[in-house]
Order: structure tokens, then C-alpha cells, then sequence
């Protein structure tokens, strides 16, 4: 198993990303500690009519989780698909399947890559929300930086379940198929959403008040955290499930028993 987690991280380039990741996290963490709200330049801070401090700075930093977490659970996308077709081009998948291996070993392998790999950014994505939040005095973006922090489990979550259904589709069904399926899928989302905008009631959108759930967020810190434990729990538990189900279903050609 170490063995092919290796693999994998070497054919992925990991260690390149690992440096970039790293790296951009201490270079915000030290922006943020040098460049705190309290001591930042005058130009960014004003007041509104109750008086309350402001502050632009700590405004903008608060999005940079967010921008982190987006890229995140793009390259967790990416590799999803790269890290079983890049055995597929290298014909490791049928070296492997040669190998006096146990028999779930290869599939157990991919789904602990990328298990490990959304535990990781996950992990980061707190450090950031952290890290802005701790050094902000602008209520909005403590509230967003909260906002950010109390869904980031929630969203991981629907990223395990979606990749654990992608190495589903991958690793069953091969690249061809499973790219139709996917392809077809966000096809037929994108035609529903520009069609909502097309014809749809855009009205809706204005009746969000998102100032309201910021509020219900902070005070019902019992609740979201309930709801962040549920969908984690459920997300790992169909994760498990679909990496029991490929178990069932994978036959590679050649295998050893």
C-alpha cells in the first residue's frame, strides 16, 4: 500500500504542490501577522454611521480562503482523473495487477490518496479561515471569515462524496465512459442553470438575506457544528461505500488472488 501511495504522489508531481501550498501558506500567514487590521494604513480603514471601525484590508484577506479553498477542490478534481490514467498511459495498472497483491489493494490505494489529499487541504483551508479571522477588526470580515469556517466541512464533504464517485466511474468503467458521464452531467447542469437565467424568476435571489444567516450562523453554534458533523459523517460513510463498491466490481486483467 505505501508502495502505490508513492506511486501516485511521484506521478502527480506531489511534492511539487506540496511546496507551492506550503509556501503560500506561510507567505499569507506572515502577510497577515505583519499586516494585521489594528495596524494597518489609514487609507483602508472608515466608519460607518454607528461608528464601528472598517477596515477594506482585513475585507479583501477575508476572500483569500475562499480563493484557496476553490483551488483546492479543483486540483482534487484534477487528480482524481489524472491519478488513474496516468497508470492507464504508463501500463502500471497491469504491471500491478501481475504482482502478488492482495486484491483490493490498488483500488484501496487510490481511494486513500485522495482521502489524504482532502484531509490536507481541508486542514489548510482551517489554517487560513483562521488566520484571517484571528488578525481582522472589521466585523464583516470576522463574520465572513466565520461564515467561511462554518460550511468549509460541509463543502469538503460533497468534494469526498463527488470524488469518491469519480474513482467509481474511473476505475469501473475507464476513462471514455466515465468522462461521457461526467461530461453529460455538468452539460445538462449548465443548460438548467442558463435556462433558470433566461426564463427564471431572478427575483429570488434578491430575497436572500445573507446578513440574516451570517446572524443565525453565529448564534446557533450548537447547530452548525451538529451540521458539520453530520455531513462529514455522511460524506465519509458514502466514500467508504463507493470504495466498497468498486472493491465488488474492479477485475483488472491479470490479477493475482
Amino acid at each position: 500500500m505505501g508502495g502505490l501511495l508513492y506511486n501516485t504522489y511521484v506521478s502527480m508531481k506531489g511534492k511539487r504542490f506540496v511546496w507551492f501550498f506550503t509556501v503560500m501558506t506561510v507567505l499569507f500567514i506572515a502577510i497577515r501577522m505583519i499586516f494585521p487590521g489594528w495596524r494597518n494604513l489609514t487609507s483602508y480603514i472608515s466608519y460607518d454611521l454607528e461608528g464601528n471601525q472598517l477596515n477594506e484590508w482585513d475585507r479583501i484577506i477575508a476572500f483569500f480562503p475562499l480563493f484557496m479553498i476553490v483551488i483546492a477542490l479543483e486540483f482534487t478534481n484534477l487528480w482524481v482523473s489524472q491519478c488513474v490514467e496516468k497508470d492507464e498511459k504508463n501500463k502500471i495498472r497491469e504491471y500491478i495487477s501481475a504482482m502478488p497483491l492482495r486484491k483490493n489493494t490498488y483500488v484501496a490505494s487510490k481511494f486513500a490518496y485522495i482521502g489524504i489529499v482532502t484531509y490536507i487541504f481541508f486542514s489548510l483551508g482551517m489554517v487560513w479561515t483562521i488566520t484571517a479571522g484571528a488578525f481582522s477588526i472589521d466585523p464583516g470580515a470576522i463574520r465572513e471569515a466565520d461564515m467561511t469556517q462554518g460550511i468549509m466541512m460541509s463543502i469538503f464533504a460533497v468534494s469526498l462524496f463527488s470524488s469518491g464517485l469519480e474513482l467509481f466511474l474511473f476505475l469501473i468503467l475507464g476513462k471514455k465512459k466515465a468522462m461521457m458521464i461526467k461530461v453529460g452531467f455538468f452539460l445538462a447542469l449548465g443548460i438548467a442553470v442558463i435556462g433558470f437565467l433566461l426564463f427564471g424568476n431572478l427575483l429570488v435571489f434578491e430575497k436572500i438575506n445573507w446578513e440574516a444567516i451570517m446572524n443565525w450562523i453565529n448564534t446557533h453554534q450548537f447547530e452548525v457544528v451538529l451540521i458539520q458533523i453530520l455531513s462529514s459523517a455522511s460524506g465519509l460513510l458514502l466514500y467508504f461505500g463507493f470504495y466498497k463498491l468498486t472493491c465488488a466490481l474492479y477485475k483488472p486483467e491479470g490479477r493475482i488472488e
